[in-house]
């Protein structure tokens, strides 16, 4: 079912459906996404929906529930993401950052290996959105194409809504360059837009972003 902004109407939640709660900043922008932990019969808009995301740290916490999307997922994927998460929370305890936000959270790229001297892979860090990516391409569902070179920049009036870019040491500590004025950023939004396709579609190829897609529905630039 194609994903959508919650109004009136009381939405059915499923495990590893996507949350998406919305800026403060920025109309119809999403600001956060996690994923759902639990079923939820008759979620209404601005309802908390118990969800596993990037905060960060990563952590187990409501998020309102402004936006949903969701597709069809089989038992073994859905034990594919339980693995995945469960991995990454082993990584974190392993190198002693479960509560560190900062060794866990990079926006740029949306994933980072982070390695010891020898180059050994000791834990990932992610954005918000790159934790749910990254979920789903483990179970072999990838949403969004990051590679292609027509991906597009978000200038840095757009990503006031979701990042504080007036914050030069915040924003250098999560990949941002504060001396460039746009950056590819993976937001929250492009999932959405993602999952707003038929399951067929969404399996057989993953949604290339566009100017616009940062705001849920789609804003023409």
């Amino acid at each position: 079912m194609p994903a959508h902004r919650l109004d009136a109407r009381p939405w059915a939640v499923s495990r590893f459906d996507l949350i998406g709660q919305d800026s403060q900043k920025r109309h119809n922008m999403i600001q956060h996404v996690g994923l759902s932990i639990e079923s939820v019969d008759g979620g209404l808009a601005g309802d908390p929906i118990p969800c596993r995301h990037m905060s960060p740290p990563l952590e187990e916490t409501s998020i309102c529930l402004h936006v949903w999307g969701g597709m069809a997922i089989d038992a073994d994927e859905s034990a594919l993401m339980e693995i995945f998460l469960t991995t990454v929370e082993s990584e974190y305890e392993r190198a002693k950052v479960l509560e560190d936000s900062r060794r866990q959270y990079i926006a740029l790229p949306h994933v980072r290996e982070v390695s010891d001297e020898l180059g050994r892979t000791l834990h990932r860090k992610f954005s918000c959105a790159g934790l749910v990516l990254e979920t789903y391409r483990y179970a072999e569902i990838d949403l969004v194409n990051t590679d292609d070179e027509a991906f597009p920049r978000v200038s840095k009036d757009d990503l006031r809504g979701c990042y504080p870019v007036d914050q030069s040491q915040v924003m250098s500590g999560a990949g941002l360059d504060p001396s460039q004025t746009e950056w590819p950023v993976l937001l929250p939004a492009y999932l959405f837009h993602s999952l707003d396709r038929p399951d067929e579609e969404i399996r057989a190829e993953p949604y290339l972003p566009q100017k616009g897609d940062w705001f849920f529905p789609r804003v023409t630039v």
